[in-house]
């Protein structure tokens, strides 16, 4: 049996209080954190569920994040996935 490896993020959250872009160094370290997994345990993919929210979505997106479920669907979360492969 062949066993399908993923990593998980958990949840990245921002206060409104907050004016620095915070969101993209937590998340580059986080990924850079998982190649380092990927390297030695290898992996397809990073999976998170998102809000789903335009503005969040968008900044998934950016920095290579691929919704997996219709936008569209009133969901208050939606997957995405990052290919590490």
């Amino acid at each position: 049996m062949k066993c399908l490896l993923c990593y998980l993020i958990g949840q990245l959250g921002k206060s409104d209080n907050c004016d620095k872009k915070i969101g993209k160094i937590l998340l580059k370290q986080a990924l850079k954190t998982i190649i380092k997994g990927y390297n030695l345990f290898k992996g397809r993919f990073v999976l998170l569920d998102a809000i789903n929210n335009e503005k969040i979505i968008k900044f998934y997106e950016e920095n290579g994040f691929i919704p997996i479920e219709n936008l569209n669907e009133n969901k208050e979360v939606i997957k995405m996935i990052y290919w590490l492969i």
